[in-house]
């Protein structure tokens, strides 16, 4: 009966992995810790914000 429910845990891990990901948010691109923790093994990439625009297009809310 364990065994039944480690394999079930397993699978939900799997398609856990499978389908999400990580979004870490740092001001400084070149944060060495952001990319050890989550680059991914190098896969990882940076993406910039203009954070003026993206506050006025939320009007100054969490959206």
């Amino acid at each position: 009966m364990m065994n039944i429910g480690k394999n079930h845990y397993e699978k939900y891990v799997e398609n856990v992995n499978r389908n999400f990901g990580i979004y870490s948010l740092t001001t400084k691109n070149s944060n060495l810790l952001m990319w050890s923790h989550y680059g991914n093994s190098h896969k990882g990439f940076c993406i910039g914000f203009n954070t003026e625009k993206l506050f006025k297009l939320v009007m100054g809310t969490l959206g």
